[in-house]
């Protein structure tokens, strides 16, 4: 078997499937309020990536960093940490909360610079799914949300909070922004039943200009309502 020539490299074979095409967008957002509260790493983390999250049917987060800022007539000591996943009920003290590998613990005054930046590690941050739904109402978030930013004070209801959040989240499996699983299954199934009986009328010719095309119907196709 001839060896290939040192220095030339095969050509590597691109997907030419939509559904494989990642696309990064990065984010930077701020996040205020009153202690105790949570934000879900999600693309609803900013109006910037919920926009971008239209058009695709999957996410993930492949990068997070937050830090804490002196909130505006209020002083006290806030804790930030990165849980993944989905967490029922997420610790609702700055000590218990700073248990977490990933916690920003900030205790400022007036005037004071915001605190340490807080980057959550690639293999934390993933979470319990490679890649998770866009589309929230599935029955198990666990498939929606990629983890969540619990945030405590030293005095719950009475601290407030300033967070900076910055990160990259990816998004592939690109869609039709004003569709629906509901209504994409809908066109599907409508174009196999078309093809179908097209089939049925037509015959073989039909059949064999089908199969050419590369359309294969399912055995048993059920038409929408209404048709």
């Amino acid at each position: 078997m001839p060896r290939r020539k040192k220095g030339v490299r095969r050509a590597r074979k691109q997907s030419t499937n939509l559904n494989d095409h990642v696309i990064a967008v990065p984010f930077s957002t701020v996040k205020t309020g009153t202690t105790n509260a949570t934000a879900n790493v999600a693309p609803s983390l900013s109006s910037r990536t919920l926009s971008a999250a239209d058009n695709f049917e999957l996410y993930r987060v492949t990068r997070l960093r937050y830090r804490q800022h002196v909130p505006t007539g209020g002083t006290g000591q806030t804790v930030v940490a990165y849980y993944a996943g989905v967490t029922d009920t997420p610790p609702a003290t700055n000590v218990a909360n700073m248990e977490a590998t990933n916690h920003n613990f900030f205790s400022g005054l007036n005037g004071s610079p915001p605190s340490r930046w807080t980057n959550v590690p690639r293999g934390q941050l993933a979470g319990y799914q490679p890649w998770y739904k866009t589309i929230v109402g599935t029955p198990d978030p666990s498939v929606e949300i990629q983890g969540i930013l619990n945030i405590t004070g030293s005095t719950p209801a009475t601290i407030q909070y300033v967070v900076e959040i910055e990160g990259v989240i990816e998004f592939k499996g690109p869609v039709d922004a004003a569709s629906t699983p509901e209504s994409r299954r809908a066109r599907m199934y409508a174009t196999q039943y078309a093809v179908l009986q097209k089939i049925l009328a037509e015959g073989p010719a039909a059949l064999a200009a089908v199969s050419s095309s590369g359309f294969k119907p399912f055995p048993a196709v059920t038409p929408p309502s209404g048709m």
